[in-house]
């Protein structure tokens, strides 16, 4: 008598199976270099449907059939393209709404690949659908659009457990409980945000082994970071993890001195001596200081630091180095050695005093302005960025920027400004976080 409804009971969960919506997450492409996940219901730009007014135009309250109850997710491809995958409440509805686009000439007309609907947006955004996900990635060149609808087909096929939802980058995501939140191999970074986030890992390591786990919310202009690196290479985390031992409380000396311009700041508080090999392992500071060092021992003046230390690029320029430095030093013995610096200068370069408080490194148009004030170090590439690195700026960063960042262990600040459209996930997702945020000027980041 057990049987029948046995069996019933197996037939409705059978028909209840087949009918429910599969995770529109196992569409996220497993080899991603970053993945970033937007909780919609927290952001006031998704919120009012700024992110679909953007990418699909619609109008008004209409979402275009996409389920904004949902986390969007954005990520970059191995091969770096800017992608979004986003639930869908309704495939029929975002397939009427992109259809109307068709009609006015800013989308194609949708066709079917398999189980999926594909198109192109904009001439930019290649996309795919089916009932469960929306995938959109770009910028696509026009002959490569029905390459990548192709393989946009294959990621809404593919099984959960082979997707990027099943992957220990995307584990690390679901943990950060953030509005926003951001895992991502350094490697898909702007290069200058990358050289700060590869201090603590080894020499030999690449910016593709360390990654940055991050959540973030938006306050006023500025998009606030908190995180940390890490590294799936048991050796590399360790010395991401022993490196964070060097890291101290910051108290703040030196976040007045940066002027609102100022287009990347680094801050810490640290024993130079324990310091000076957290530098010399890290690849691009040490390119950064090549100029400098080649007259100057910066090795000795950072070992002298002992409290806080601030490295600002008042502009970013591949062409010409735009640095100002200023840290609380325990002494200034250094300052004995530069005799010897005067002799042993580079060819065509000089060493001569300036002020009464230091001297200045001349070769060519290059210049380096340094000196002791009071147990502080300060220096510039002008006279005037390095007589002004100890000073409150005139037009400083907003206060509750300066209250974000004491007690961080390392900070950073970047003007958005600085990131061109090209430069790794960031600098690709900047239209997007103006639609999804409702503009940002400045990125702040602050380790745990």
């Amino acid at each position: 008598m057990k049987t029948p409804y046995l069996f019933y009971i197996g037939l409705l969960m059978a028909v209840l199976t087949s009918c429910s919506k599969n995770d529109y997450r196992s569409a996220l492409p497993a080899n991603a270099t970053a993945l970033m996940s937007v909780d919609v219901s927290q952001t006031s730009g998704v919120g009012s449907n700024m992110l679909l007014k953007t990418l699909l135009m619609v109008s008004g309250a209409d979402d275009g059939g996409i389920d904004v109850t949902k986390k969007l997710y954005l990520f970059e491809t191995a091969d770096g393209y800017l992608g979004l995958c986003a639930a869908l409440r309704d495939a029929d509805h975002l397939e009427e709404t992109i259809s109307a686009l068709a009609a006015k000439g800013k989308c194609s007309p949708v066709d079917m690949n398999g189980d999926a609907f594909v198109g192109v947006l904009n001439q930019t955004w290649t996309l795919a659908f089916n009932d469960d996900a929306l995938l959109l990635v770009g910028p696509v060149p026009m002959a490569e659009h029905k390459q990548m609808q192709g393989r946009l087909v294959r990621y809404l096929s593919q099984d959960g457990e082979r997707s990027g939802s099943a992957s220990p980058m995307f584990q690390r995501l679901a943990a950060i409980d953030a509005p926003i939140a951001l895992v991502a191999q350094v490697q898909a970074l702007p290069e200058q945000l990358a050289t700060p986030f590869m201090l603590g890992a080894p020499r030999e390591a690449t910016p593709s082994q360390v990654l940055l786990s991050a959540g973030m919310e938006k306050k006023d202009s500025c998009l606030l970071m908190q995180g940390e690196t890490f590294s799936t290479n048991k050796r590399i985390d360790d010395a991401l993890r022993q490196s964070e031992k060097v890291m101290r409380p910051l108290n703040g000396r030196y976040l007045k001195t940066m002027d609102i311009g100022t287009q990347l700041a680094l801050f810490v508080n640290v024993d130079g001596e324990q310091f000076l090999p957290l530098m010399q392992a890290n690849q691009g500071m040490q390119a950064l200081l090549a100029g400098i060092n080649a007259a100057i021992d910066m090795n000795n003046i950072i070992k002298s630091v002992d409290g806080e230390m601030a490295v600002m690029m008042p502009v970013l320029s591949k062409d010409k180095v735009s640095l100002t430095m200023a840290a609380e030093v325990a002494h200034s013995q250094w300052l004995a050695d530069v005799g010897y610096w005067k002799e042993s200068c580079p060819k065509g370069g000089r060493i001569d005093r300036w002020g009464s408080d230091g001297y200045y490194y001349q070769n060519g148009s290059d210049a380096f302005y340094f000196g002791v004030k009071e147990k502080e170090f300060f220096s510039g590439t002008t006279s005037a960025t390095a007589l002004a690195a100890l000073q409150p700026a005139q037009h400083p960063v907003a206060t509750n920027v300066q209250q974000y960042l004491k007690d961080a262990r390392m900070g950073m600040v970047m003007r958005v400004g600085s990131l061109a459209a090209d430069e790794g996930l960031l600098g690709q997702m900047l239209p997007m976080m103006d639609a999804l945020l409702g503009g940002v000027g400045t990125i702040v980041y602050k380790s745990k």
